[in-house]
């Protein structure tokens, strides 16, 4: 049986092609999960890093709170202590400004060694690398509001997957090393004196899961979970 009202009905009431898919929820994906959100002195247990003296900003972008950095001052934030395992995996959403470097995104940095692993943001293009390695992972960005990577990394690589594509892989022994790590979000570690890594861009959220490889089969269902949030978050402002 069919229902026919003669009346106007608010939009709210109507279902269209263009009614959004309800939004996905990412705050359970098994990860320790940063989100600008709840920014505050601390960041879900992550204290300011020590050249930071309340230089980081929120605003929103594009509907979604974020962290803005400012180039050249340290506006990061650590969560020490972590225990990476065999297998660690990180994805990080941000917003990147037209003509600015968005300078260093995340760090793995470990507590007994030099070597650590970060990601960048130089122009167009996002970067995947070692302190001391000789080579690293490159991959564009695209014009949306919000750029989404994740990253994974063990003992004998690193991969990267960058908007969605297939991940791209770089051999790197001793990516992690197993021990001890203390992540950095926007800078490289607790030093004041590394102002050229830092730059300016706009950290929405960032996803830490140690002992997990994130491009795993068992973890499809995870990964299909972050592309459709970016997806949601670009075309509606979440």
């Amino acid at each position: 049986m069919s229902l026919f009202l003669d009346i106007d009905l608010p939009k709210g009431c109507l279902l269209t092609g263009d009614t959004p898919a309800p939004v996905v929820e990412v705050g359970d994906l098994g990860a320790t999960y940063f989100t600008a959100r709840d920014l505050g002195e601390t960041w879900n247990g992550a204290r300011p890093a020590k050249p930071n003296t309340g230089n980081a900003r929120a605003d929103t972008i594009a509907g979604r709170a974020v962290m803005v950095t400012t180039d050249g001052v340290n506006c990061g934030f650590a969560a020490e202590g972590i225990a990476p395992g065999t297998s660690v995996s990180v994805a990080i959403l941000f917003h990147r400004f037209d003509g600015a470097r968005a300078g260093t995104l995340f760090t793995l940095n470990p507590q007994d060694g030099r070597d650590y692993l970060f990601l960048s943001g130089e122009g167009g293009e996002v970067r995947l690398a070692t302190r001391d390695g000789d080579s690293d992972l490159t991959q564009p960005l695209s014009a949306a509001p919000f750029d989404m990577v994740l990253c994974q990394a063990d003992q004998n690589g690193v991969l990267m997957a960058v908007n969605g594509g297939a991940p791209v892989k770089m051999a790197q022994t001793g990516a992690i090393t197993g021990g001890l790590c203390d992540l950095f979000i926007a800078c490289r570690s607790d030093r004041a004196g590394i102002k050229k890594t830092l730059g300016h861009a706009a950290i929405a959220d960032l996803w830490l899961w140690p002992e997990t490889d994130i491009f795993a089969p068992d973890q499809a269902t995870q990964r299909a979970a972050l592309w459709q949030f970016q997806e949601q978050v670009n075309a509606h402002g979440i």
